[in-house]
């Protein structure tokens, strides 16, 4: 009856893993920022999944109740093929899973293969204890929060650097130096864009609830939409 008693406690006293961190560059499949969306891609299909994402740009103070994500490519000619890992803070394989795509544009491929690989991880799984009954905490140092928004070509990073004040960033893209002010809360900034050819573009971006639209004084405008 002890014995039973205590397994009962030990397994209701089980945690699981409380996030997974989403990294956004994949050396298997490129150097860029978000190859192919797949980062996006994961996000969604484990958000969907009622499954909490985080950046690993994000402010968020992490310990070893989380999981980091990593893909290997294992395509070959004919179909899109990765695996999905889930790492613990120790960089232990704790599950994985491959996955195919079968279309044949590399982003919806990739996104199929992700889909496929996961199609049956529902929750995160069970944490490890030591003998104390607790993860080890990884510590890590806290910063100011941040939000990123992107399109095709930009990440723009969003840092509240007070309750009033927001300072917007460029982070990946072909920019060329551009320049935007720190803002009060309004979530207006102003922009000045240096093009290739010398050229300075200014204007005028404008932060709203899932993305900032930028309009320049040229009639051109950009939108990033919020990760």
């Amino acid at each position: 009856m002890t014995a039973a008693m205590l397994t009962s406690v030990a397994a209701f006293s089980q945690k699981k893993y409380q996030y997974v961190v989403i990294p956004l560059t994949y050396s298997d499949f490129g150097k860029t920022v978000n190859p192919y969306s797949i980062a996006t891609s994961l996000q969604n299909v484990l958000n969907l999944k009622g499954i909490k994402t985080v950046s690993d740009t994000d402010s968020e103070k992490r310990d070893c109740t989380g999981l980091v994500a990593a893909m290997d490519k294992t395509s070959n000619m004919f179909t899109n093929k990765l695996v999905v890992k889930f790492l613990d803070c120790r960089n232990n394989v704790v599950w994985s899973n491959e996955g195919v795509g079968r279309a044949k544009e590399y982003p919806q491929g990739y996104a199929q293969a992700i889909a496929h690989a996961l199609q049956n991880f529902t929750e995160l799984p069970d944490m490890p204890a030591n003998a104390d009954g607790k993860a080890e905490p990884q510590p890590v140092p806290d910063t100011k929060k941040t939000e990123l928004y992107f399109n095709d070509d930009y990440i723009f990073k969003l840092t509240a650097e007070s309750d009033d004040v927001k300072k917007l960033e460029v982070i990946s893209g072909d920019v060329h130096g551009v320049k935007l002010t720190v803002t009060a809360a309004t979530g207006i900034f102003s922009v000045e864009w240096t093009k290739k050819n010398g050229d300075i573009q200014k204007g005028i971006a404008e932060l709203k609830a899932s993305q900032i639209s930028i309009k320049f004084s040229s009639g051109d405008t950009l939108t990033l939409q919020k990760k």
